[in-house]
């Protein structure tokens, strides 16, 4: 008789739970009255702890239910505090549901990356709530193209959130092998520049987390580099297409963003490895030339840059000049030199700031292409542009 009226009442539950998923859709003032008026995920999420078992039919309906809010016009302070209840009950289910049913999993998926791209404190509330880590690894080893996208997007998002210990946890998981394995199995598909752009943008987040562990394992993971200087290098596959080509410049920014990671957060060994190890001087010095120039994005000239001066001033300040001669000798210096002429001023200011500050008293040129003389000054580290500033100065 007991568990009669359970069945009877889950069947009611379910019911109204369908009904608000079938009003709700993309509503923003429904939305708004089913989450704040209402209070209905929190009495949902208390409704499910009461339940000591729930079909999947039931599950599936709540997805349908959060995969149709608008959280996005949510401006309510604190709204994201209505999902509490609700993630804390899912939780008992969501491991074995989203393992045991994988072509619901999306619907979810896509509903927590809206979720958390919101704000900070949301993101912290799923990872508190929800085991997600160990599922998104798993999908991004998955042969299904929605799986691996839906969690690329996932881990992506949470390492939006500026808590380090997110990327460690993803990184202990073997976040890199499911990167790796992705790469290769779609690297040739139409999903490629897509999920080459998510993979780069994840990277440079664990990088940016300022983990040397994290970061020496990306350094020597050699598939990984060799993918990134690929980017650069323009040899990666792209189908010709407009859109493709638009991603692909989009990817190489991000790119030299890792890069600019590495050599502005980390010690000079990790240029060693960059330069001597990798080669990176083939890959950013065809950057500067005027021909690449004239068909790229100005940032990415200014990104280059960026890299090459952040790495001659961390020589010197061991007292080297190794790999500034060694680019001189690649034609890299003569480079920089005409850049000093460039009209846009971002990119003449730091190409004049490389020759006088490394260049031994070569020539360096104002706005009108008068010469001055270079000095042989220490680099005012306070003085250096940040990525931030780069990409706020720019029209991509």
């Amino acid at each position: 008789m007991k568990q009669r009226k359970i069945e009877e009442y889950q069947k009611i539950f379910e019911n109204l739970v369908w009904l608000l998923g079938n009003i709700v859709p993309g509503s923003p003032t429904v939305t708004k009255r089913v989450i704040v008026e209402s209070k209905a995920m929190r009495i949902i999420g208390q409704t499910l702890r009461c339940m000591p078992q729930i079909q999947v039919q039931l599950l599936e309906i709540i997805d349908n239910l959060v995969a149709g809010l608008a959280l996005k016009a949510l401006q309510q302070e604190g709204w994201h505090l209505e999902f509490v209840d609700f993630f804390n009950s899912y939780s008992k289910f969501f491991d074995h549901y989203l393992r045991e049913h994988p072509t619901e999993e999306t619907l979810f998926l896509r509903f927590l990356i809206e979720y958390m791209e919101t704000d900070g404190p949301s993101i912290d509330i799923v990872m508190e709530q929800l085991p997600i880590i160990p599922i998104l690894i798993d999908y991004l080893s998955s042969d299904q193209i929605h799986l691996f996208k839906a969690a690329l997007k996932a881990a992506g998002t949470i390492l939006t959130s500026p808590n380090a210990e997110y990327s460690e946890s993803l990184y202990k998981n073997d976040i890199l092998q499911g990167l790796v394995i992705g790469w290769r199995r779609y690297e040739g598909t139409n999903h490629g520049p897509d999920i080459r752009k998510e993979i780069v943008w994840i990277l440079g987040n664990m990088i940016a987390s300022h983990s040397t562990i994290i970061t020496k394992s990306i350094v020597d993971n050699v598939f990984i580099i060799e993918k990134l200087k690929e980017i650069l290098a323009g040899s990666a596959p792209v189908d010709g297409s407009q859109n493709s080509i638009k991603i692909d410049m989009a990817t190489r920014k991000e790119t030299l963003h890792v890069f600019q990671n590495l050599v502005f957060g980390y010690g000079i060994e990790i240029h060693y490895d960059l330069i001597y190890r990798y080669n990176m001087f083939e890959v950013l010095l065809p950057y500067l030339q005027e021909e690449a120039i004239m068909s790229s994005y100005l940032i990415i000239p200014y990104l280059v840059l960026q890299i090459l001066n952040n790495i001659f001033m961390k020589e010197q300040l061991i007292g080297s000049s190794e790999f500034y001669l060694m680019c001189e000798k690649m034609g890299g210096i003569d480079l920089i030199e005409a850049l000093q002429l460039h009209p846009q001023k971002k990119i003449y200011e730091v190409a004049s700031e490389i020759i006088k500050n490394y260049g031994n008293g070569q020539q360096v040129f104002d706005l009108t292409g008068t010469a001055t003389r270079g000095r042989q000054g220490q680099h005012h580290i306070g003085g250096q542009h940040t990525a931030e500033s780069s990409q706020s100065t720019f029209n991509i």
